[in-house]
């Protein structure tokens, strides 16, 4: 259960680009006949940061690693883009609201125990809870535990949450993330989480269907089936590998060798050579991230809507799509996704058309008086900086095709790059002119965070009355299809106000054995349902 709620600035992906370690040579055997089929290495440029989910910074692969090791409550579908989130039975078997939705009382599977045999109880799930709002702890996600008063013990296998009042996202904020072992970690006070990082990877128990050995930070780590899981027969391979790879294009050449039975990315490039492969499979999908240029409207150069509409015409994603993902991405229209269900059927990206945005800055009062080549009003160059972080070669790229781009309309773009924790910092206190930013939708989405005048994602500090009563409607709505008007006028506002440029919408892109059977990695989880992947005998 990590796509619900999981943003991450500037890189969606996590740090996946910014890990920088040596490509390790591997050796293992390639061939179908001689292949060890009680595991299985994957090739992965993520690194794995901590195996506590409330210390952790909420990268999407990690999240992946918690929901081997660990249990939810239920498991997120990922349908989100067919229709409102829908659930399925993990270690709640049913669910239940009272009649004043005050109350969510879960029923627990009752053979459910922990690594070392310690049953899984209610217990476990209030002390998850408590975990998660310390103000001692810092959990990145706190916020959405916010709506829950309290989580009582009925039984050991009866857990009841509380709220103050009704909400959209009470079932949400009661079941994201994953549960964590009482016993073992109560041990150590919340006051010293932070302080002792270490202490979990040494006192850890696991309840999912895997754990962890063999632990090497930066390089690689193994997962091993968990002997006590609940669900007989699985999961199907009994050891998985990650190698942590610091380029994609390392992770491609030791795909080919056979030296990596699956990796977690793949350029778009490197997929014709994939697929005249009959050892190798390429799977794309759908992705839950959107890649944009964030306006900052409370500079003076952007707080007009006509302003950012020319930028929006001036900048021609398609020649951008086709040039860095050829062809495996979608224009952005909005923070909605395209590919979602709730996307408004009748707004279209806007068009490329520099000969419109000119006119749209000529309205606005920015001509080029004095013939330099750049547009100017009352004395002041519409020239500007255009930021991103390093690591990320495509963004990069993307702000330099940009750059020539408005530079045919008269608009100097100064390209700049710094590192994560400069940008993360210069964004979250406004102080910057444009950024090239990615973010993971919110599945349920509820762009509260993101649009809102006053929210922790609103980098460029836009605000609409109407926009923020509508996002405040949107998601106290208990039912999310029953609002789709409300979503669609959001997503009409954002079109006319163009707050942000959204450039593209990538299609997640991987690469794995042709044996490989039952492998289902989705727009939820690099990692989805790996506890059924499993090796032909063909």
């Amino acid at each position: 259960m990590h796509s619900l709620r999981r943003l991450s600035s500037l890189d969606s992906i996590a740090l996946w680009l910014l890990v920088v370690v040596a490509a390790l040579s591997i050796s293992c055997t390639a061939t179908p006949d001689s292949r060890d089929t009680s595991r299985l290495i994957a090739g992965v440029i993520a690194p794995l940061e901590t195996v506590n989910e409330v210390l952790s910074l909420g990268g999407s692969f990690n999240g992946a690693v918690f929901d081997q090791l660990f249990l939810s409550l239920v498991d997120e579908e990922p349908d989100f883009q067919s229709g409102p989130l829908t659930f399925t039975p993990r270690l709640a078997t049913s669910w239940e609201f009272s009649d004043d939705r005050l109350q969510l009382t879960f029923q627990l599977r009752d053979d459910v125990v922990w690594s070392d045999g310690t049953p899984l109880t209610a217990e476990d799930v209030r002390y998850t809870w408590q975990a998660q709002i310390s103000e001692h702890t810092g959990y990145g996600y706190a916020f959405a535990k916010e709506t829950i008063r309290d989580v009582e013990v009925v039984d050991p296998h009866t857990v009841r949450f509380h709220y103050d009042e009704p909400s959209g996202t009470q079932f949400v904020d009661a079941v994201d993330g994953v549960i964590l072992p009482k016993h073992k970690w109560g041990e150590l006070p919340f006051e010293q989480w932070r302080e002792q990082p270490e202490w979990f990877t040494e006192n850890l128990v696991t309840s999912g269907p895997y754990m962890l050995e063999n632990w090497k930070p930066a390089v690689s780590f193994e997962l091993r089936a968990n002997p006590l899981y609940y669900e007989e027969g699985l999961p199907k391979i009994e050891r998985i590998l990650f190698r942590e790879v610091s380029e994609t294009s390392s992770l491609f050449s030791q795909l080919l060798a056979g030296e990596l039975d699956f990796i977690q990315t793949m350029r778009p490039a490197d997929i014709a050579e994939a697929e005249a492969r009959e050892d190798l499979q390429v799977l794309t999908h759908d992705q839950r991230q959107y890649t944009f240029i964030s306006w900052n409207v409370g500079k003076p150069l952007f707080e007009d809507p006509t302003v950012r509409n020319a930028m929006t015409l001036a900048i021609d994603r398609d020649a951008i799509i086709e040039t860095l993902w050829l062809g495996y991405a979608n224009p952005g229209v909005t923070p909605v996704l395209s590919s979602t269900w709730a996307a408004h059927p009748d707004i279209a990206p806007l068009p490329y058309d520099p000969d419109q945005a000119g006119q749209l800055l000529d309205e606005a009062g920015w001509t080029d008086s004095d013939g330099d080549g750049v547009r100017d009003k009352d004395g002041v160059d519409f020239s500007f900086e255009l930021a991103t972080n390093t690591g990320n070669p495509q963004r990069w790229d993307t702000i330099q095709m940009v750059q020539a781009q408005l530079a045919k309309i008269g608009v100097q773009v100064k390209p700049a790059r710094y590192d994560l924790p400069t940008i993360n910092a210069r964004t979250q206190a406004h102080d910057f002119d444009a950024a090239v930013i990615g973010l993971l939708i919110d599945t349920t989405l509820d762009n509260t965070v993101t649009l809102k005048g006053d929210a922790t994602y609103n980098f460029g500090q836009y605000a609409d009355a109407e926009m923020d009563q509508l996002l405040d409607e949107y998601a106290a709505a208990l039912d999310k299809g029953a609002a789709i008007e409300k979503i669609h006028r959001i997503q009409e506002i954002f079109h006319r106000d163009q707050p942000m440029s959204v450039l593209w919408e990538p299609l997640g892109i991987r690469g794995l054995s042709a044996n490989l059977k039952n492998a289902t990695p989705s727009s939820s989880s690099d990692l989805w349902r790996l506890r059924h992947w499993e090796w032909s005998q063909d």
